[in-house]
C-alpha cells in the first residue's frame, strides 16, 4: 500500500515537474518573442532616423547651392529643417521646380 502511495506521488511530482517546465518554456517563448519585436521596433526607428537624416542633409545642401535669392535659401532651409519629413517633400516638389525653372 506504502509503496503504491509512494509509486503515485513519484507520478505525481514527474507531471507536475513536466507542467511546471512547459509553463516556463510557453513564458520564455513569449518573453522571447516580444523582446525580437522590440528589437526590431528599434532597429526600425533607427533606419527611419538615418533616412530622415540623411534626406534632411541632402536637402539643406541641395538648397545652399541653390541659385535662389538669399532670403528664399533661408525659407527653405528652415522649411527643411524644422518639418523634416514634410519639409523634405514640400522642396523636392515645389523648391526644386523653382531651381530648375530658373536653369
Amino acid at each position: 500500500m506504502y509503496f503504491a502511495l509512494f509509486v503515485i506521488m513519484l507520478f505525481l511530482q514527474s507531471a507536475a515537474a513536466d507542467v511546471a517546465t512547459a509553463i516556463f518554456t510557453l513564458i520564455y517563448s513569449i518573453f522571447a518573442l516580444a523582446m525580437g519585436a522590440f528589437v526590431l521596433l528599434w532597429l526600425a526607428i533607427f533606419l527611419y532616423i538615418l533616412v530622415s537624416l540623411a534626406i534632411t542633409l541632402w536637402a539643406l545642401y541641395d538648397v545652399l547651392t541653390s541659385d535662389n535669392k538669399d532670403d528664399w535659401k533661408m525659407l527653405w532651409a528652415i522649411v527643411v529643417f524644422l518639418t523634416v519629413p514634410l519639409g523634405v517633400i514640400l522642396y523636392w516638389f515645389i523648391g526644386r521646380k523653382e531651381r530648375k525653372a530658373k536653369k
